[in-house]
């Protein structure tokens, strides 16, 4: 599937609207991510799959597999540097994801860096596993067993890693080498004495891992038969959108006993832990949606300023206007004189203007000062006996015919009788 160009994999309408410039880097993206992710044989990887691994191309890919050619088979990743155009830089970019099984050296069967070999040694002696019992599956089992029964942080610390997180990559990928996806978590651990639901007893603290997110919440292994509901309200105390920005598969969480339904097998569980408040933010308005509407009395309630010094207003009685600064009254012969506010004219009332359906249709004429020239028939289009070619030339024989008919009526008059 790799040696096919994957723009050809694309079906329907989107390899014609996207320009293959856009669209081609975006698969070839993809494609290497996958096979990053997945990793390959160093024995049996051909060029189109070596090429894509990080760190290597197209020309290195093909000395790689002369290489190969030459050795029969590579021991260890080591042999790698013996290739000519194989560089320390590009060593450790790709050693990762080239995987040697049954090789000299146990760890080139994992996705571990060679870098990290001494870390992962460290890790198998403070279990108390040795290299060689690691390399077969009861040694692996061993170390999940210790693993579980000892306080991570406390090996984190004594062994100077980062944080906890790192030491269970690292285990992780020592219990569960070459594995991707949920098999890859070894997991919480479970509390081997239940066995069934009618030993759980509401707000029991449990320890599970999430196996699956819907719309409405979450699935947590928790150790029993059937995996827990966590529903979306019960996930965290404050608003949650959806249960996918809040949890992810493989996640380790602590949840809580809430009811135990022994006829439907079903189990109800918490992860907000009880006796803490519960907090429903509501989400902000989203955009387009409409604002609550004030009321019509909140509206006409005057509004009371507030301040460090508030000014006092008197309430007048009622019946009286207040007062306004109006232009002083002036004497005239004829009286007194109004102000400029009093003598103005009451404002005619808007005219309204005609709407579309209320105006005539308007019929629109064309008329030309150049009068147009009729066409000349001939003969025998006067006749009929041959066809006319135009509307013009049907207009032209219609009047020439009426002409006729007017002179044959006029001499018939005209004519004595006998």
């Amino acid at each position: 599937m790799l040696k096919v160009d994957p723009v050809q994999l694309v079906t329907g309408i989107l390899p014609v609207d996207v320009p293959h410039r856009f669209l081609r880097p975006a698969l070839e993206n993809v494609v290497e991510s996958v096979v990053n992710l997945q990793g390959c044989d160093l024995n049996e990887a051909d060029v189109a799959t070596l090429k894509n691994i990080s760190g290597l191309n197209q020309l290195l890919a093909v000395e790689i597999v002369q290489a190969r050619g030459r050795l029969g088979k590579f021991a260890s990743r080591q042999q790698l540097l013996e290739v000519p155009a194989m560089t320390a830089e590009k060593f450790l970019l790709s050693s990762g994801f080239l995987h040697v099984l049954g090789g000299d050296e146990p760890f080139d069967a994992t996705n571990l860096n060679p870098e990290n070999y001494h870390t992962a040694a460290k890790i198998l002696e403070e279990y108390g596993v040795s290299k060689q019992d690691w390399s077969q599956p009861q040694g692996r089992d061993q170390l999940l067993e210790k693993a579980r029964n000892r306080d991570m942080a406390e090996v984190a610390k004594k062994l100077e890693l980062d944080s906890v997180l790192t030491l269970r990559d690292y285990l992780d990928e020592l219990i569960h080498p070459l594995e991707t996806g949920r098999g890859r978590s070894f997991g919480p651990v479970y509390r081997s004495k239940i066995l069934n639901n009618d030993e759980l007893q509401p707000g029991m603290e449990l320890i599970g891992v999430i196996q699956n997110i819907v719309d409405f919440g979450c699935f947590v292994d928790v150790g029993l038969k059937e995996s827990g509901l966590v529903h979306i309200s019960q996930i965290s105390s404050r608003y949650v959108r959806s249960p996918f920005e809040s949890v992810s598969v493989g996640d380790i969480v602590k949840t809580w006993v809430i009811s135990v339904d022994k006829d439907k097998g079903r189990v109800s569980l918490t992860m907000i832990r009880p006796g803490s408040e519960q907090q429903h933010a509501q989400p902000r308005r989203e955009r387009g949606a409409e604002r609550p509407r004030r009321k019509l009395a909140e509206l006409k309630q005057p509004q009371v300023e507030n301040g460090p010094n508030p000014v006092n207003r008197q309430e007048k009685p009622a019946g009286q206007t207040p007062q306004t600064n109006r232009a002083p009254m002036r004497p005239n012969s004829g009286g007194f004189l109004r102000s400029r506010d009093a003598q103005q004219k009451p404002s005619r009332p808007p005219q309204r203007k005609p709407r579309e359906a209320d105006r005539p249709p308007q019929i629109r004429t064309f008329t030309s000062s150049k009068p147009i020239p009729k066409p000349n028939l001939s003969d025998s289009a006067l006749a009929g006996k041959s066809s006319l070619g135009t509307f013009a030339e049907l207009a032209v024989f219609w009047d020439k015919k009426k002409d006729n008919d007017t002179k044959e009526d006029s001499s018939s008059v005209e004519k004595p009788a006998e």
